[in-house]
């Protein structure tokens, strides 16, 4: 294993800020502050932001700097419907190569996000969750589709933070999605695809509904 450069280590630290809401979709990221706050050179940083627009996370506007990536609430009823689509894929994939490590890798996944629940860590809880998916993507040996799932869900995670700092998700939504999650799986282990299908459906329908609603508040 490669260790990782300075600019992938400040990438990651910057990834962390936005997940953790320090940084919102549509705020600009000065690479002067980000140099000093995370003690690298302003070099780093600006690598460490085209590594973060490589991955989506970050949009460069000419003459004008380097932006958390914002959405519309069109925009975002289109992620997810290409999250549905693409996840809808993945899912027949899985029926016939999803094998039993991947599947009790899925399971941890899950079982760590409930610890997490309960010990108050909502968001490292929805990471998880965020992984379970990226996770089962790349379980069906399938490279690109697995790379276009993670980019797909690194929109998901910025949308969750604005959801997060407008309307905050609750421990009961929390436990609720967690519980999703766990059907999900079992679902999954019981090879009812069909049964999988539907529910990541009725699953992202509602979520994109919610976004939408946090997007529209001012």
């Amino acid at each position: 294993m490669t260790s990782k450069t300075l600019a992938e280590m400040a990438a990651a630290q910057i990834h962390d800020l936005i997940v953790q809401g320090q940084y919102l979709s549509g705020e600009r990221l000065v690479e002067l502050v980000l140099a000093k706050k995370l003690t690298v050179s302003q070099n780093t940083v600006r690598d460490a932001l085209r590594i973060l627009e490589q991955d989506g996370w970050v949009v460069k506007q000419a003459r004008r700097g380097v932006y958390v990536r914002k959405f519309t609430p069109e925009e975002a009823a289109e992620t997810f419907a290409l999250l549905g689509a693409v996840e809808k894929l993945v899912l027949d994939w899985a029926a016939e190569s999803l094998s039993r490590s991947a599947l009790n890798e899925l399971r941890g996944l899950v079982e760590a996000a409930r610890k997490r629940a309960a010990s108050g860590e909502g968001e490292a809880a929805i990471e998880l969750l965020f992984c379970f998916h990226e996770r089962l993507a790349q379980s069906v040996a399938k490279p690109f589709t697995a790379h276009l799932m993670q980019q797909l869900y690194n929109q998901a995670r910025l949308l969750e933070a604005v959801r997060q700092a407008r309307v905050p998700r609750n421990l009961h939504e929390l436990n609720a999605h967690i519980r999703r999650h766990e059907s999900l799986y079992f679902y999954l282990e019981s090879g009812d695809i069909g049964g999988a299908q539907r529910l990541l459906s009725e699953q992202l329908v509602a979520y994109a509904e919610m976004v939408q609603t946090a997007l529209s508040l001012t």
